[in-house]
Order: structure tokens, then C-alpha cells, then sequence
């Protein structure tokens, strides 16, 4: 069942990423995909995955967003979201997709559309994040948009650069600095220092309902302590993202940067 759900999460990547097998007589509709698509074949490495699902539907709205709601036949389920955009046939698209709530992965690719008509498309290539070649054919329905997704700050973000108090905290100190961002509010981080040694903590976190702080609760492995702390969201995208608060922890004014993990499952927490 495992396959078959990391599956589930390239089904968005064929139909919106994959590479194109090839040119196509068939007429091309004007880059506007905007609607709700229903994916009616699966196969990954020959393998044919369809038998597994109730349903598999991808909304497409016109602000460039994007949702993934699926529905497998043993109760289990994926969504996701990200965003697309279409240039010249070229289809860039940015996607995060979970596939329940402490498991899922971020995701980044180009590829070609090859459209059937303006009902349906089907694509096959390869998937950026699993080893394997797919194939899917989707359908336009008759479902209701309804509004577009929010940016979510869930999944797995690696820190880029953190300066407290005018001097740089992360690389005189740490390899790599994992913060884990899971869907039911908890927070988990993986700290790996330059001498091989590692620690980790575990907390929550809130956001607020503009997008514009973000406060967070965590209590570290080693010396048991708990600290809370609240910060501005500078930056937000669904790469990318910026925070500062002018006094962290009382010790002065802090910046911290992250990129969300490409290919890095929720479920890799190291704890």
C-alpha cells in the first residue's frame, strides 16, 4: 500500500510534468487548463495502478494554484497543492503532496502538455522524486472550482541562512538544519553539526490566519528545555520562506531562511 500511495503522489507529476513522448496532430488547446480533471488511467512501470483508487481528481484555477484531492478504495487518501504555470506548451509546476498526515513530499518540474482535445490529455515520462517511467490520462469534468488553495508552510523545510544579533549562527555550526512541519500543528526539527554529532527537538506550531507570524513551541532532546518563540513572515512562497522577530529568545534581532526539501518525504524524521 505504501507503493501505491507514493504513487498516488506522482500521478500530478505525469499528468502535469512528465516529459512528452512525442509530437502530436491533434489540436492544442490555448494553454488554459483551468478546471476540475479527473485522472481515468495509471500505470507506473508497466504496473497498472487505477484498480486502487475511487477517485483521483486535480483542480486547476486560474490564479496559477493548484489542488490534488484522492480517494483510495482501502479508506487511505493524498492531497496536496502547488502551483503551475504554461508558456509555449512548456508547463512548469511546483507541488507539495501528502499522502496522509505525517507523510508526504515536495516536488519540482518541467515538462510538455500533450493534449488530446480540450477534454483530455494524457502524458508519460519520468518522475522527478520516484525511479520509474508513468503514464496517465486525465478527463475534464463538470465539478465546481471553488476557491484556491492557501500556501502551507507543511512539509520539509532545509535552512539556508540564520543570523542572530549580526552574526551567522549556521555554518560555523551545523552541516544541515531540517525543520518538519506536519499537518495536525506539530513541529519537529533534525540539528546535524559539523562534528558528526546530532540532536533533534519536537514542539507544535500556529500560523496566523493572514500569513504574517508564525509561533512555535519545541522542546529540545538533549537538555530538555522548551522554547517558545513568535516571528514575522517576511517571505512566503511555496519554496521559499523568510522569518524575523527583532528580539529571539532575548538575545537580539534574528533571520532565518529555509527551501522546502525536494524529493524529502515527512516521514524521514530522524527522531
Amino acid at each position: 500500500m505504501k507503493k501505491i500511495l507514493y504513487t498516488l503522489m506522482a500521478a500530478p507529476i505525469f499528468f502535469l510534468s512528465s516529459c512528452s513522448s512525442g509530437g502530436s496532430d491533434n489540436p492544442t488547446p490555448q494553454n488554459n487548463i483551468t478546471g476540475v480533471w479527473e485522472l481515468t488511467e495509471l500505470e507506473f512501470n508497466g504496473d497498472d495502478l487505477m484498480p486502487a483508487y475511487l477517485e483521483a481528481l486535480n483542480y486547476y484555477h486560474s490564479n496559477g494554484m493548484y489542488e490534488l484531492k484522492g480517494y483510495l478504495a482501502d479508506g487511505s487518501y493524498a492531497n496536496g497543492f502547488g502551483e503551475y504555470s504554461i508558456s509555449n506548451g512548456t508547463l512548469n509546476t511546483k507541488s507539495v503532496v501528502l499522502t496522509g498526515p505525517n507523510s508526504g513530499l515536495y516536488q519540482n518540474a518541467t515538462a510538455t502538455l500533450n493534449w488530446t482535445d480540450d477534454n483530455e490529455i494524457s502524458t508519460s515520462g519520468n518522475s522527478p522524486c520516484l525511479s520509474g517511467t508513468g503514464f496517465s490520462r486525465s478527463v475534464k469534468t463538470t465539478h465546481a472550482l471553488g476557491a484556491a488553495p492557501s500556501n502551507s508552510i507543511v512539509g520539509v523545510w532545509e535552512t539556508t541562512y540564520a543570523n542572530l544579533a549580526g552574526q551567522d549562527i549556521l555554518t560555523p555550526n551545523y552541516s544541515q538544519v531540517l525543520d518538519y512541519f506536519w499537518s495536525d500543528g506539530t513541529y519537529g526539527t533534525d540539528l546535524y553539526f559539523l562534528d558528526g554529532s546530532f540532536d533533534w527537538a519536537i514542539g507544535s506550531y500556529s500560523i496566523s490566519n493572514d500569513q504574517t507570524t508564525i509561533t512555535t513551541t519545541s522542546t529540545l532532546y538533549s537538555t530538555g528545555q522548551t522554547f517558545t518563540a513568535s516571528m514575522n513572515i517576511t517571505e512566503f512562497e511555496i519554496d521559499e520562506i523568510e522569518l524575523y522577530t527583532s528580539n529571539f529568545l532575548n538575545s537580539g534581532p534574528y533571520t532565518v531562511r529555509a527551501s522546502r526539501s525536494e524529493c524529502y518525504p515527512l516521514s524521514n524524521w530522524k527522531k
